[in-house]
């Protein structure tokens, strides 16, 4: 069994500072579009991010999917938009509601070795 890079605490913290640069982003975009101009570009360390964090807890990705922790942050809004039951492997739920559970999640695929 591999031992984990970050404990939860440290996973949750750096999710949380992604989703905080990116909500700040959207509130910046919003400024500019309501006066008709386009948005400042920022300096995009998200997919940087994402990149060392399936590195370090072993998701799969490919061309066409990023992988789990990419899927939560965008497709679920950090979360936010999670719905029980919108997401199955092997006929289970899997609760992706926060960051906690997605380090879980994570977690859980890396012990038992199967491939996310």
């Amino acid at each position: 069994m591999r031992t984990n890079i970050l404990t939860k605490e440290q996973f949750v913290k750096v999710i949380d500072k992604l989703r905080e640069q990116w909500d700040f982003q959207d509130k910046v975009g919003d400024v500019f579009y309501s006066y008709h101009c386009m948005a400042p570009e920022f300096p995009d360390s998200y997919d940087v991010v994402i990149d060392i964090l399936n590195v370090m807890f072993e998701v799969e990705t490919d061309k066409n999917w990023n992988g789990d922790i990419d899927y939560f942050c965008m497709e679920l809004n950090f979360g936010r938009s999670y719905k029980p039951g919108c997401i199955t492997e092997n006929g289970n739920e899997i609760d992706l509601s926060s960051a906690e559970k997605l380090y879980d999640y994570l977690v859980e695929g890396m012990e038992n070795g199967k491939e996310k």
